[in-house]
């Protein structure tokens, strides 16, 4: 049984996103996707991922171009050689698979290449230098389609999911496959995720462990003569008017949890809780000169609560946000389970599904 005449394409090949495509002098293009991992599984679906896109570009071949693995030529020639099997021959025929092994290439190129090996080096330089980026966690990969989904919007391709999140395509896939774990998904082609329907504890469980990847860092003023937090709150939004604390602080904890949901059962803020997506030098000073820093429980003060809680942390991008400069609501949520507010978190999270099933109907 030959494989792609059963695949079904649900997404256009200009959203893929290779790493690279070159014109050869042969007039035909190559696409190239460059992997740096020791799994014949990310090597796979590499494959799967380029051939997908030769069934609706004839006028191209395809390159998985490995580097920097544990995996030895020989068994990538065999991956290649059973993966070609399962393909039409007009398709077998135009994917290849290769390893780069310090300046030189071991395995079989497509034609027309052997001029453009430079371009190849500096791809795998480049992509070498994106990997050693500050990694993003697959928490904050589903967090942020399960707030696409709170916020009305619908649909996530892998290379749509790492132009919003910054992530690798394999953390995408597992994101994307830790969604399907957690039977909220409706669609999932070979590209494109579709959240079907999420419960309210579901959602409190996505939130519970988005909320680890975040940093935190704990404030208080011992003297017990500090602002509110709601006069903190307010402080912060002038101060940001003036260009004195910039716009990339957002207010979440209960404060923030009421531009979302109104009707949350609480009278006052216990503490302010702000999402950080720079730089946290400064803010408290900024917000009350009596704060300090303290870890939670600290040593001789088992019952210190902090006053003013940090999270810094990556933005949950492209999500529409309250007024108020309200931290987007999956944050504010995560923060009221932070706090041990079980019931309010639970409010919260019926009303925050409730709404979003109104606006997927």
């Amino acid at each position: 049984m030959r494989l792609i005449p059963q695949l079904q394409l649900f997404c256009l090949v200009e959203d893929l996103g290779f790493d690279l495509t070159l014109a050869t002098p042969t007039g035909r293009n190559v696409i190239v996707e460059i992997k740096r991992t020791h799994s014949m599984r990310d090597v796979r679906n590499a494959l799967l991922s380029l051939v997908t896109a030769l069934a609706q570009r004839p006028d191209a071949d395809a390159l998985c171009l490995v580097y920097e693995s544990r995996l030895s030529s020989q068994r990538l020639e065999e991956e290649l050689s059973t993966f070609r099997e399962l393909l039409r021959p007009d398709l077998a025929e135009r994917v290849y698979l290769a390893m780069a092994v310090d300046q030189d290439f071991q395995g079989t190129l497509p034609r027309g290449t052997e001029g453009l090996l430079d371009d190849l080096r500096a791809a795998i330089q480049r992509d070498g230098g994106e990997a050693a980026a500050p990694r993003v966690s697959r928490q904050h990969v589903m967090a942020t389609l399960v707030q696409r989904w709170l916020d009305g919007f619908q649909g996530s391709s892998i290379t749509q999911t790492q132009r919003l999140t910054g992530a690798s395509r394999p953390t995408v896939a597992a994101a994307h496959a830790d969604l399907r774990a957690a039977n909220v998904v409706r669609v999932q082609s070979l590209m494109v995720t579709v959240i079907d329907d999420i419960s309210g504890p579901i959602l409190q469980k996505l939130a519970q462990e988005y909320a680890k990847t975040r940093k935190l860092a704990w404030y208080t003023d011992v003297s017990g003569m500090n602002r509110s937090p709601a006069e903190m709150a307010s402080r912060l939004l002038k101060l940001q008017a003036s260009g004195r604390i910039g716009l990339d602080v957002q207010i979440g904890g209960v404060i923030g949890a009421k531009e979302h949901y109104s009707d949350l059962d609480l009278t006052a803020a216990p503490r302010l809780d702000l999402c950080v997506y720079g730089s946290a030098d400064g803010i408290a000073r900024h917000l009350d000169a009596g704060l300090q820093p303290i870890k939670p429980f600290a040593h001789g003060h088992p019952f210190l609560q902090p006053s003013l809680v940090l999270h810094e942390q990556r933005p949950l991008a492209d999500t529409t946000g309250a007024s108020g400069n309200a931290a987007p609501s999956l944050d504010c949520l995560a923060d009221l389970m932070e706090m041990g507010l079980e019931a309010q978190a639970q409010q919260m999270a019926s009303f925050l599904v409730d709404r979003a099933r109104g606006m997927h109907r």
